[in-house]
């Protein structure tokens, strides 16, 4: 077992983490239409015959860069729905020929680079069918940069509490009792 996950031992915990982690879903009551027809239709595999694969030598970084290319308008495993979704939410990634492109070169491995571009490309899509599902249901999920900034604000309210009373106790200390 160690010789066959030896090469887990040199990469870094992000890409093991990109290759081996499961796919989740939520209870499928609480699902749009949309959604509930992309779910039945897609399971979370990609089939690589119906995307493209580039392999070139990033200059600065010496690392093999994949660039993954998924056809939106020859589409056929895809809903349009879902294709429609994509080509709206990810305009910075399509080219002029109407290719979604995703690129990777976190490793030195041009296979654990390809996997970490199929794996962007799936969380993508399954990020619209959450998007479509916290639409339908109205949950409200808070990023972590509003986290950290409620609490930087709540920090800030207790600094500057701690100040002002550190102030009013040591001006009635000079002035005396009144």
């Amino acid at each position: 077992m160690l010789q066959f996950f030896g090469w887990l031992g040199r990469l870094p915990i992000s890409a093991a983490r990109f290759s081996l982690a499961p796919l989740k879903r939520s209870s499928p009551w609480r699902v749009s239409v949309v959604s509930r027809k992309f779910l039945a239709t897609f399971d979370g595999k990609i089939p690589l015959d119906k995307i493209k694969t580039e392999i070139t030598t990033d200059p600065t970084t010496q690392l093999p860069l994949v660039i993954v290319r998924l056809p939106l308008k020859e589409n056929d495993w895809l809903d349009k729905e879902i294709v429609e979704e994509l080509s709206k939410r990810y305009v910075f990634r399509i080219d002029k020929d109407g290719q979604l492109v995703v690129e990777s070169c976190r490793t030195r491995s041009v296979f654990l680079n390809k996997a970490d571009c199929v794996d962007k490309l799936r969380t993508a899509i399954l990020d619209l069918v959450d998007s479509e599902r916290s639409k339908e249901v109205g949950v409200w999920k808070e990023t972590e940069r509003e986290i950290a900034a409620r609490n930087a604000r709540a920090r800030l309210i207790d600094f500057n509490k701690a100040a002002l009373k550190q102030s009013n106790s040591s001006c009635s200390s000079i002035n005396g009792p009144v």
